[in-house]
């Protein structure tokens, strides 16, 4: 597919895919609430298109003549008095009505690991009603629910980091919970197959690093990737508010994320396989990248 829309560009995950698509000889074009990016699109000869994924009929021109859209849009803390449901959910809502009258073939939506209608979480509450929508719809999809993705620029990543500079780690909980964090590569990797492979489409699929580990395993992997020892501290999941807020670079985290990285994740390796198959970036190999 090369008529591709690429939303919410400008973040982690859309700036990274930009550089593999261009790579691959796709030039989307992209869609963003700022023009911050400026810069890097041009320099990679894309067309970037600013305004607000509220303008109904913004939409309706930005997915005219469109093969594919892949919407990354998404926060876990919204900004402009926006909500979590204007942001996850309402905004993906009004992009796939217009995907639909627009005749656009697929619609790729990155998702998280657990989001739900049935959960607490509000931010897993509003992407899991955004996939009921997009899985409701007419339009063939994709969705990729990650894992936690890390790299030096995503939150898990930057956590990792800190421990290492500072040399002390605050878990939540037991310790013990078990993760599978996923290489930003190979979240990049996974999208632009299922873009590519004319056989992704009407699936849901959870995505997961190849490695499994608790998050005391974690620390102690990165401590020993960077050379630095790490002291622990493991706060009760119930006080974690009260007592030791968990803070990133001095601001505290919103609790939705907290939750996010505190759950456990049972995702299969060979599910994912059968549908996208690829080889992925052990977890050792990953921290040496980004410690």
């Amino acid at each position: 597919m090369k008529s591709v829309l690429v939303t919410g560009a400008d973040g982690i995950v859309g700036k990274r895919l930009i550089e593999k698509l261009v790579k691959e000889g796709i030039v989307p074009e992209v869609f963003v609430r700022t023009d911050r990016e400026k810069a890097f699109f041009d320099s990679h000869k894309v067309e970037m298109i600013v305004g607000s994924a509220k303008d109904s009929s913004l939409l309706e021109s930005l997915v005219k003549g469109k093969e594919a859209v892949i919407h990354l849009i998404g926060s876990f803390a919204p900004e402009n008095g926006d909500s979590l449901d204007d942001v996850n959910n309402m905004i993906s809502y009004n992009l796939l009505n217009a995907a639909q009258d627009n005749g656009v073939q697929k619609f790729i939506y990155l998702s998280a690991y657990g989001a739900s209608v049935a959960v607490r979480n509000p931010f897993l509450v509003s992407k899991g009603n955004a996939e009921v929508d997009i899985m409701q719809g007419e339009v063939p999809y994709f969705i990729l629910k990650a894992a936690p993705i890390y790299s030096k620029e995503t939150c898990l990543g930057e956590l990792l980091q800190e421990f290492v500079q500072t040399k002390k780690a605050q878990l939540i909980g037991t310790g013990k919970q078990q993760i599978q964090p996923i290489f930003l590569d190979d979240v990049i990797e996974y999208l632009y197959q299922a873009l590519v492979d004319p056989n992704a489409r009407q699936q849901v699929l959870e995505i997961g690093g190849p490695d499994k580990v608790s998050y005391e395993e974690l620390v102690q992997l990165a401590s020993e990737v960077s050379g630095q020892a790490i002291q622990i501290k493991k706060v009760p999941s119930f006080l974690k508010s009260l007592l030791a807020p968990v803070k990133l670079k001095g601001k505290l985290l919103p609790e939705d994320v907290v939750d996010f990285y505190s759950r456990d994740t049972f995702i299969s390796k060979e599910r994912a396989d059968k549908v996208i198959p690829l080889t992925l970036v052990s977890l050792r190999d990953g921290l040496k990248k980004i410690l």
